[in-house]
């Protein structure tokens, strides 16, 4: 696995006539990197020399596989390298537009001119990371298409007139922390329009990741599938205790199904508002289906507050009635004896009444 801190990268390239110059990157998948097109293009195409910097200050020459100038976001693949150990897919987000409240918790790592640092013996100056937090507010740029970042830094300029403090910046990939999902990536930083005021980034939204790839060899890679929707429904509910649990016990010691786990928390909790999602679990006998939906349905607890049960279906050849499933339901919710509704219509009513 690797650490958030660990997918930023810095995004070199030298130009034609030879300097170099420095954007920002995420590594999200694999040896695959984000970041903005106009970090990589030149008069809207490719240089030929690109590479990637780590954090550990390993580089890698990069390959660039897309790069859309209109919607300024690249898909870069960097050489293989031992460094880059495992590394999973981010989960990646949309934002609701309609929608007025804040995306808050959002936060980037990138490299700006303000935190660069001269190195003796080679021309390409260290550039150390920088780490921004803020709100994105769902309702500014709206005819652009464009996502607003206000961060809570405001950095001095750059001496000179017109540059920008967060030069550099452009291609980190913004996150916002999902109490669920953890980070969810949601756009690639791509300008700082100064009269904007010092701390608000421009940000693409990576659904124009969707019109850049689907369909190529890397997409599948790259893993954007499913999208969660940003603000998250349900956010107040957060911390409550479940009212009725009624779960077996989860494995402490549970591994290696993290990806899994994330994706089908997203699938179960993405469009909660307008919808009641049903998520199937299949593979063969003994391979865990029960345990990692248990596992599942625990880190789910949260946010279905209400109730969260169990319901042994049996197995095959040995299947349970309907009315039977609808019996082990009402006696979660502590219906028994005289209590239970004594008929299958009455049962099916009650329940619909909890539900």
């Amino acid at each position: 696995m690797i650490a958030p801190t660990e997918r930023a990268v810095e995004v070199l390239r030298r130009r034609p006539h030879g300097t170099w110059s420095v954007g920002s990157g995420c590594l999200v998948s694999g040896r695959l990197v984000l970041t903005a097109a106009h970090n990589v293009l030149t008069d809207g195409h490719a240089d030929d020399q690109v590479c990637v910097r780590r954090g550990d200050r390993t580089e890698l020459a990069a390959e660039v596989l897309a790069a859309d100038a209109a919607r300024d976001l690249a898909v870069l693949r960097v050489a293989a390298h031992p460094s880059l150990g495992d590394v999973p897919a981010v989960r990646y987000a949309r934002i609701d537009r309609r929608q007025t409240r804040l995306v808050k918790d959002c936060w980037a790592i990138g490299y700006p001119g303000w935190n660069e640092h001269p190195r003796e013996h080679t021309d390409i100056p260290l550039r150390d990371s920088t780490q921004v937090h803020g709100v994105i507010p769902p309702g500014s740029n709206l005819l652009r298409g464009l996502l607003e970042f206000r961060t809570t830094s405001t950095p001095q300029a750059l001496a000179g007139a017109g540059r920008s403090q967060w030069s550099g910046m452009s291609g980190a990939v913004v996150f916002s922390d999902d109490a669920q999902l953890g980070a969810v990536a949601l756009g690639v930083v791509t300008e700082h329009h100064l009269p904007h005021g010092p701390s608000t980034l421009t940000v693409a939204p990576l659904t124009g990741l969707t019109v850049l790839g689907e369909g190529e060899p890397w997409w599948w890679d790259l893993d954007a599938g499913s999208w969660v929707d940003l603000p998250r429904p349900g956010g107040a509910v957060q911390g409550r205790t479940t009212l009725h649990m009624d779960l077996r016990r989860a494995a402490a010691d549970f591994t290696d199904r993290e990806r899994a786990i994330a994706r089908a928390t997203a699938l179960l909790t993405d469009r909660l508002a307008d919808t009641a999602p049903v998520l199937v679990l299949h593979g063969m006998a003994g391979v865990g289906k029960t345990e990692l939906a248990t596992q599942i349905a625990h880190r789910l607890a949260p946010t279905f507050w209400h109730a969260c049960i169990q319901i042994d279906l049996g197995g095959e050849g040995l299947e349970v009635s309907t009315d039977a499933a609808v019996i082990q339901i009402l006696e979660a919710f502590g219906l028994t004896g005289d209590t239970l509704p004594s008929d299958a219509r009455s049962r099916r009513n009650e329940l619909q009444n909890r539900l």
